[in-house]
C-alpha cells in the first residue's frame, strides 16, 4: 500500500508506504551544457526476507471463526489459526516520508512490478524523454506530456521487461544479495502512476 500527499504551502510530498510498491520523484538536472534528468528522492521497499514483503492485512479475529467454518471456510480458520495475528503488517507499520518537491518534478508511483523489472536509471532514461527543458519546467503543465501516457509506457517497458528471459533486473540483483540465482524478468502486477507538480 502506497499513499502520498501533497502539502503546497510546504512544497512537501509526505509518503507512506507498506510493502515492495515505490515512488520515484524524477528531477530535472544541468550540469554546464549537459541538461538530464535524475532520481531526486525514493522509497525502500519493506521485506521481512527476499520476496516476502509487508502486506496490509486484516485477519480474521476469533469471534468470526464459527461463522467462516459454517461458510465451508474451514481452511482459511486453520492458516489464521496456524499464522497468529502478530504475524500481521498494519499502516502503522509502514514507512513515512516527507520529500522536498520542486515545480517540474515528476512522481511516479508504481507497483513491484515495475520496480522489480526495471532500473533506476532505466525508468530516468525513460521519464527523460517527457522531460524537456521546456516540459519539466513548464507552468501549470502547458507544455507536460501527459502523465497517463508516460505511465502506459513505463508500464509498457516493465511487462516487455518482465517477460524477457534473459533480462539483467533489480530483483535479480537482489536474489543475488541473498543467495539466490535469478535471470530474467519476473511477472509480476504493474500499475503505475505517474503526476507532474505544477503551481495551482
Amino acid at each position: 500500500a502506497l499513499i502520498a500527499t501533497l502539502d503546497s504551502d510546504a512544497s512537501e510530498l509526505g509518503v507512506a508506504n507498506l510493502g515492495d510498491s515505490g515512488l520515484r520523484v524524477i528531477r530535472r538536472h544541468s550540469s554546464g551544457s549537459e541538461v538530464g534528468v535524475r532520481i531526486a528522492h525514493r522509497t525502500l521497499e519493506q521485506q521481512h526476507s527476499f520476496n516476502c514483503p509487508y502486506q496490509l492485512s486484516r485477519l480474521p479475529a476469533q469471534e468470526d471463526f464459527e461463522r467462516l467454518r459454517s461458510q465451508g471456510l474451514n481452511a482459511l480458520v486453520r492458516a489464521v489459526q496456524a499464522t497468529g495475528s502478530s504475524k500481521q503488517d498494519l499502516p502503522l507499520h509502514a514507512d513515512t516520508y516527507h520529500f522536498e518537491i520542486q515545480e517540474g518534478d515528476l512522481l511516479l508511483l508504481g507497483t513491484d512490478g515495475v520496480f522489480d523489472n526495471l532500473h533506476d536509471h532505466e525508468v530516468c532514461q525513460l521519464a527523460g524523454v517527457a522531460m524537456t527543458p521546456e516540459a519539466g519546467g513548464s507552468r501549470q503543465g502547458r507544455l507536460a506530456p501527459d502523465p497517463s501516457k508516460l505511465a502506459a509506457a513505463i508500464a509498457k517497458a516493465a511487462a516487455y521487461r518482465s517477460q524477457d528471459q534473459g533480462a539483467r533486473t533489480p530483483f535479480g540483483e537482489n536474489a543475488k544479495e541473498a543467495g539466490l540465482y535469478h535471470v530474467g524478468g519476473k511477472m509480476d502486477d504493474i500499475s503505475v502512476v505517474a503526476a507532474w507538480v505544477v503551481r495551482a
